[in-house]
């Protein structure tokens, strides 16, 4: 099956309803994109699996009409060698490379993902982020070493404002290659808050005012960031695939402290704030608000 043969068939019916294989021998950000996709509009449940074997359950819990799932098996190289592929009609596999002896026999629930041209990349960024120019999305693609994980990253930092604001952000928070966008980030500020070092929550968020005095820029940017830490501990995503450098997620894994209890309260609180705020439930001030979510955060229960 070529790509456009597979998107096609997505938009149209929604589902991976036969084995595939995304083959992706530079970047697996797209092949990703798809699965979400598929998940998000055809209400289907992402179950991440260790290998092909563990889809005999989940085949199970359709014939007693349980939630849909779609079985992803994420591996390097895969290597799974079976007489019929056809049995794991819910299951995807996505690879960097797939096993010489096991190429031909798959070949025809192979979809190959080429490496994209800067055009493309830039596309992604200009539709993510309209407020900026192609010059701008230029210079990020190259700055960014066209790491797409690491450009949606930065991205989702950026679209959090306004077209009209975009530009001025992404101008007062460009960066050298190899560092991040934001020196002084909501990753930093999360661990501040765990350490109770108020003197470093006081730095960003004095930053963050400088950019926008949005109350909606705290719990969004809070938000996507104890979202991040909860996949690293409690999920086998990559770091490139949660928005994290191989550092922070090495970091998370081994001495951050914070409990699965006082991440799910966090989230569902943030998620509640961002809710009222954008829905006008919630109209004050940036400096109030601040005041409110800190001291929340501070007392929730670890």
């Amino acid at each position: 099956m070529t790509l456009k043969q597979l998107k096609e068939k997505l938009l149209k019916t929604k589902k991976f309803n036969t084995f595939t294989i995304l083959l992706c021998p530079d970047t697996t950000f797209v092949a990703n994109q798809y699965i979400d996709f598929v998940c998000k509009n055809g209400n289907i449940e992402y179950n991440l699996i260790n290998s092909l074997s563990e889809t005999t359950e989940s085949a199970l819990s359709l014939v007693f009409d349980f939630a849909e799932k779609l079985n992803v098996l994420k591996v390097d190289v895969f290597n799974e060698f079976y007489d019929d592929y056809s049995q794991f009609n819910s299951c995807v596999v996505i690879c960097n490379k797939i096993d010489p002896k096991l190429k031909e026999k798959v070949s025809e629930f192979t979809v190959t993902f080429d490496s994209l041209e800067d055009w493309q990349i830039e596309d992604y960024i200009l539709n993510k982020c309209p407020g900026l120019s192609r010059q701008e999305a230029s210079w990020l693609n190259q700055a960014a070493n066209k790491d797409l994980y690491r450009i949606d990253s930065e991205l989702d930092k950026i679209a959090l404002f306004e077209p009209e604001k975009q530009l001025m952000v992404f101008n007062s928070l460009r960066f050298e290659q190899d560092t991040d966008l934001v020196i002084f980030g909501p990753y930093d500020v999360v661990n501040a808050i765990v350490a109770q070092d108020k003197a470093k929550i006081a730095e960003y968020f004095r930053h963050q005012k400088v950019i926008s005095e949005e109350p909606v820029s705290l719990s969004v940017g809070l938000l996507k960031n104890f979202k991040k830490i909860m996949f690293v501990k409690y999920t086998n995503a990559k770091p490139e695939e949660i928005g994290v450098s191989a550092g922070q997620y090495n970091y998370i894994k081994r001495n951050n402290n914070l409990t699965k209890n006082y991440l799910v309260n966090a989230i569902n609180f943030l998620s509640d704030i961002d809710l009222r705020v954008r829905s006008g439930k919630i109209a004050v001030k940036y400096d109030s608000l601040l005041d409110y979510i800190l001291l929340k955060l501070f007392s929730l229960s670890r």
